[in-house]
C-alpha cells in the first residue's frame, strides 16, 4: 500500500525520527532558558506560541492544502468587511 501512495515506510520512520528530535530539542530549550536565568518562563512560552503559529501558518500557505478554515477581507468603498469561517 505504501508503494501505491508514493511514500515508503522508510520515509515515514525518518519523519517520525526528525519530529521526535525536534520535539526533544524544543523541550530542552523550553526547560534550559528559564533554568539558566536567561529568560522568564513567560518569554519562553510566548516564543513557543509564536513559533507554533508562524510555522503552521507558513506550512499551510506554502503547501496549498485544502483547508476547513478561511479568512477574507472585502473592500466596500470607504469601508471593509472581514470574515473568518471554519467548516466542520
Amino acid at each position: 500500500m505504501s508503494f501505491l501512495s508514493g511514500h515508503s515506510t522508510e520515509d515515514s520512520h525518518l519523519r517520525t525520527g526528525i519530529k521526535a528530535a525536534n520535539t526533544t530539542l524544543a523541550a530542552g530549550t523550553l526547560w534550559a532558558r528559564p533554568e539558566g536565568q536567561r529568560h522568564y518562563p513567560s518569554d519562553v512560552l510566548v516564543g513557543y506560541a509564536l513559533g507554533t503559529f508562524l510555522s503552521g501558518f507558513i506550512y499551510d500557505s506554502l503547501m496549498n492544502l485544502d483547508s476547513d478554515e478561511s479568512f477574507s477581507i472585502i473592500p466596500l468603498g470607504d469601508q471593509a468587511s472581514a470574515s473568518y469561517s471554519i467548516q466542520f
